[in-house]
């Protein structure tokens, strides 16, 4: 079984707004993850600290440790997991697909990180992250690395790389960051 965590907690600095609860159709950037989790995890935790980023059967989860970015959230969530393996994705990338989640499945080993690597350049989100690299983070955290890229680096891991042909990854790896992010993906939604 596996636990969703959905990274919705940044401070959406060049958004200007809370990116996490922007809507795309009738439904928030969250929203859309949390659907897209729901078939694959039988738990699904949000790191927000944003009380109206609250969805029903989901867990929301505020950092135990702050202003310390994405690795924060992972952190806190992790604590909570009741799974092992936990599917973990970002808020602001609402073109993920089933078809990527089946493949990190399919291709995870135990006690790995799983990542994907599209177009020469590395993802760590969405990717299958266990709950053992717990005490890596904290020592991470020791030293003031906050660096998912580092995080990744010690522990052991694997990417699996995506063909760029690969038609079902067609905006997948969309992230919105700006506002020019977000009307690229609304045109994309129409």
């Amino acid at each position: 079984m596996y636990t969703g965590i959905i990274l919705a907690g940044g401070k959406s600095s060049r958004m200007k707004t809370d990116k996490a609860v922007m809507t795309l159709g009738n439904k928030t950037l969250t929203e859309h993850i949390f659907l897209l989790l729901k078939s694959f995890c039988n738990q699904i935790l949000i790191s927000t600290n944003n009380p109206e980023n609250k969805i029903p059967g989901c867990t929301s989860v505020e950092d135990e440790i702050e202003n310390i970015g994405p690795i924060g959230g992972i952190y806190t969530c992790l604590k909570k997991s009741k799974n092992e393996k936990n599917i973990i994705i970002s808020c602001d990338t609402p073109f993920v697909s089933a078809d990527l989640i089946k493949l990190l499945i399919n291709n995870y080993e135990k006690d790995l990180i799983l990542i994907t690597e599209y177009q020469e350049k590395t993802y760590p989100f969405p990717g299958i992250y266990p709950r053992k690299i717990i005490e890596t983070i904290e020592e991470q955290i020791k030293i003031n690395n906050y660096k998912i890229k580092m995080l990744i680096e010690k522990c052991p891991h694997k990417k699996i790389h995506i063909p760029e042909k690969s038609d079902f990854l067609k905006n997948n790896f969309l992230n919105l960051n700006s506002i020019s992010d977000y009307n690229k993906a609304r045109k994309i939604w129409q």
